[in-house]
């Protein structure tokens, strides 16, 4: 969300209807920093406070967010989320293929070289366990 525009709308709609910047803090309940750095976009403010903002200045939240103006970076920003949901996907299907890979292949190895079977199955245990665990750490990581 673009916090200044959103800032400006509101300080519009308040010069409108003759409110400070104290009243607004005042009847909303909120403290008057927070108020005074979300006018000026410094703030990253819930959407509950917002949504708070917009019923007490009696503007809609597509007012207060001014989606007409901001249609094509929404639309972009929602291109792009879906990009990367994808490349993710994408990513973590080679990766699950790739392990498939692996662990067939040293499945083959344990035979080849006589390993008894009790063995190469702990290993191969072992080994899936360490996979996962490196998957997990990394899945945790991008978040």
């Amino acid at each position: 969300m673009n916090y200044k525009k959103i800032g400006k709308s509101i300080k519009e709609r308040m010069v409108e209807l003759g409110i400070s910047e104290e009243d607004l803090a005042h009847d909303c309940n909120l403290d008057l920093v927070l108020v005074n750095n979300i006018i000026i976009g410094e703030e990253e403010a819930s959407i509950e406070v917002l949504t708070l903002i917009a019923i007490y200045l009696d503007m809609s939240f597509n007012e207060l967010l001014d989606t007409k103006k901001n249609k094509e970076f929404f639309i972009t920003t929602l291109k792009k989320s879906i990009k990367c949901r994808r490349k993710n996907w994408t990513i973590n299907l080679m990766g699950a293929i790739g392990l498939c890979l692996i662990l067939c292949i040293i499945d083959a190895i344990l035979l080849l070289i006589n390993v008894p079977l009790k063995y190469g199955l702990a290993i191969f245990v072992l080994i899936t366990v360490i996979l996962l665990i490196v998957d997990i750490c990394v899945a945790l990581n991008e978040k």
